[in-house]
């Protein structure tokens, strides 16, 4: 009886287990078959006629989206784009101002303009062409983009790296951007037909570069090293790399006293005599840091004896085991007010230390 529930109870717990594995699997198939925007070295930018001899430009400086590659990661299935109304920009505070007001995006109302493809089509090499769903406001319509795929690229830390080039237009008053002003001749001051175009750098979805690689020092032996993490150095070349590297170790000189205090900063030098900026001759610091001294010597003495008292209180026991979490508690306070009286002393006399 008992062997057959083990059994019942194996069976079961090998079907979830196999259940729960396919699931990780397919999100993580998922996951490699979806790409993320990249912000870094991605834009979207627009511009639209003025007076019809001149051109406003704009763009939009934050959003995101993402990309669904086919099983093959060669053509693009879907895109998805999500767009911060508030983030328009066109270098020009009081125009933009007027363009999140109500008589354009109203961006406190509607705070997102999203784009979801529900086609994409071959329309010649490397050229494809997205029709999709575009929503202003409460407004959504039809909506084409043309766009372009470049060919994946590996970055210095071999992170994987598309581009995604596009370019749309639309004719905004379908989208209740309504606000006009006429000039001669019946035409308006702004023009009707907004052109939208940009580059979308796409990553797979969780090995996205992080921003702070491209703040990596550029040195010969970075560089050498780099080529070494890409595989891109013999077997000759990678002992040539050691003993240049070595060689750059050595001789690396360590500043001279002379040398410091040659590039001391011109202010630092210029500082007299009777400024007080030392520590030695401001006593009013002095007695604050006397002061904090005694306050947190005092500080842990009281902690120490407070925590006995609760302890006691808390768990009644025999007098040699009060006896014996006293002298536990006093051994701890100990090295408390030796940490706390060496951290004053750095700070009271660390810059001569």
């Amino acid at each position: 009886m008992l062997n057959s529930i083990d059994k019942k109870n194996a069976i079961y717990w090998n079907v979830i287990y196999v259940i729960i594995s396919f699931f990780v699997s397919s999100v993580a198939f998922s996951e490699t078959l979806t790409w993320r925007i990249n912000k870094d070295h991605s834009e979207l930018l627009f511009d639209v006629d003025y007076l019809k001899v001149a051109k406003v430009q704009g763009r939009f400086e934050r959003f995101k989206g993402e990309v669904k590659f086919d099983e093959d990661l060669e053509l693009i299935n879907e895109i998805n784009i999500s767009i911060m109304s508030k983030s328009i920009s066109t270098s020009n505070k009081m125009r933009d101002k007027h363009l999140r007001s109500t008589p354009f995006l109203n961006s406190d109302q509607y705070p997102l303009i999203t784009f979801k493809s529900t086609s994409i089509t071959v329309a010649g090499p490397n050229k494809y062409v997205a029709q999709g769903v575009l929503k202003i406001k409460e407004i959504q319509k039809k909506m084409t983009f043309a766009f372009s795929l470049s060919e994946n690229k590996e970055d210095t830390w071999r992170y994987k790296n598309r581009f995604v080039f596009f370019s749309g237009e639309l004719d905004r008053h379908n989208w209740g951007l309504e606000w006009d002003k006429t000039i001669a001749e019946g035409d308006y001051l702004v023009g009707n037909l907004i052109r939208i175009n940009g580059q979308f750098q796409i990553q797979p979805f969780n090995a996205l570069t992080p921003a702070s690689m491209h703040m990596i020092p550029d040195t010969k032996k970075i560089r050498m090293r780099e080529r070494q993490n890409r595989g891109e150095l013999s077997k000759n070349d990678e002992i040539t790399f050691s003993e240049t590297a070595d060689n750059l170790e050595e001789s690396t000189e360590t500043p001279t006293q002379e040398t410091v205090e040659e590039e001391q900063p011109l202010s630092m030098a210029m500082q007299t005599n009777s400024e007080i900026t030392s520590r030695e001759v401001n006593p009013l610091w002095w007695a604050a840091y006397v002061s904090s001294c005694l306050l947190s010597v005092g500080g842990v003495c009281l902690y120490t004896d407070f925590g006995r008292k609760m302890f006691k209180s808390l768990r009644p026991s025999s007098r040699a085991e009060k006896e014996e979490i006293s002298r536990l508690l006093r051994f701890l306070s100990y090295p408390m007010i030796i940490l706390y009286i060496a951290a004053m002393i750095f700070i009271g006399f660390g810059s001569k230390l």
